[in-house]
Parts: structure tokens; C-alpha cells; sequence
């Protein structure tokens, strides 16, 4: 049980930080009532996916230290779904906010007229990261 107490302190450290995360939905509901409701639909589907990531963390504890493994060192040789499957609610998180900020960034930028992204020289290799881009009437 030794190769067990990582897997133990990681699970005591993400629960505090989902109870960190309930606690900030709470507040950010109360305290900005007047947000539209796209940007409380986004911090609600940021707590669903914190949650389903957590039921997963909850779901691979049990079935490690009580349902498979149970002191047997070989069933703790097994991989659970629900180890595999924990960085996709992470990953989609991830790409929502980062979505959310390039959108803000571009609404508060007003560009109006085109984006022009250098050539990058990756060890003598020129890969062009995008063409001279037209945009009539912007970008919001």
C-alpha cells in the first residue's frame, strides 16, 4: 500500500481544489447578478466539467483502493476508464476559457482591418502561421 499514498494526497489536494472552485461559482453568482447570460452559462458549464472530473478522480480512488486492488498488487496493474478519461473534462475547461479570452480580447481590440502573423523559423524550416487575412467590417 505504499505505492498508494501519492495517488492518496493528490486526491485530498483536488478536493480541497474542487471545494476552492465551488466556493468561487458561489461567489461569482452572487456577486455579479447583472452578467449576461452567456457568461454565467460558461461558468456553470466550467463547474459541470470540475464536477464530472472530480466524480472521476472520486470513481478511480474507489475502484484502486477498495473495489480492484484491495492490498493485491496485481490488479493495481489494471487501468481504470476513469483514469484514462480524467483530462477530458480538464482539456475541454482549458479550451472553453481559452476561447472566452480570445473573444473578449478581440471585442475589446475592435480590429477593423487585418491580422498579420510573422513567418516562424523553426531550425531552418520557414512555416508560414498565416496568410495576410481581410477583414471587412472587423472582427466582433
Amino acid at each position: 500500500m505504499q505505492s498508494q499514498r501519492p495517488l492518496w494526497i493528490g486526491f485530498i489536494v483536488s478536493t480541497a481544489l474542487y471545494g476552492v472552485t465551488l466556493g468561487q461559482t458561489v461567489y461569482y453568482y452572487l456577486s455579479f447578478p447583472e452578467d449576461n447570460r452567456a457568461t454565467k452559462c460558461l461558468v456553470a458549464m466550467f463547474f459541470l466539467m470540475e464536477t464530472v472530473h472530480e466524480a472521476m478522480i472520486v470513481h478511480s480512488q474507489w475502484w484502486y483502493l477498495v473495489a480492484e486492488c484491495n492490498g493485491d498488487s496485481n490488479a493495481c496493474l489494471l487501468v481504470n476508464w476513469s483514469i484514462m478519461f480524467q483530462a477530458c473534462p480538464t482539456l475541454l475547461i482549458s479550451f472553453m476559457g481559452q476561447v472566452y479570452v480570445l473573444h473578449s480580447h478581440f471585442s475589446v481590440l475592435q480590429v477593423t482591418s487585418s491580422v498579420y502573423i510573422q513567418v516562424l523559423h523553426l531550425e531552418g524550416l520557414a512555416i508560414p502561421a498565416a496568410q495576410d487575412i481581410s477583414c471587412p467590417g472587423g472582427l466582433s
